[in-house]
């Protein structure tokens, strides 16, 4: 280990725009990353598994776990 970096793995969110509520952070994190000149991989996962604490109730009382994932304009 040790010695010069040479590549970034920046996990942001997927959506990070300028414009977006409680995620223009991640944009301009994003944006500044990709102006960087190094080499760099942006990780935009969808859910985070801590998020699905937020299920647990649903998933105790019905004894089954389902998401809508489905896409914008999707039917």
């Amino acid at each position: 280990m040790g010695g010069t970096p040479s590549r970034i793995v920046r996990l942001s969110v997927v959506g990070a725009a300028h414009d977006a509520p409680n995620r223009s952070g991640h944009a301009l994190s994003d944006r500044e990353t990709e102006q960087c000149g190094m080499d760099r991989t942006i990780l935009r996962p969808y859910r985070f598994m801590q998020n699905l604490l937020n299920e647990a109730g649903d998933i105790s009382a019905t004894g089954t776990f389902s998401l809508n994932m489905a896409r914008r304009g999707s039917a």
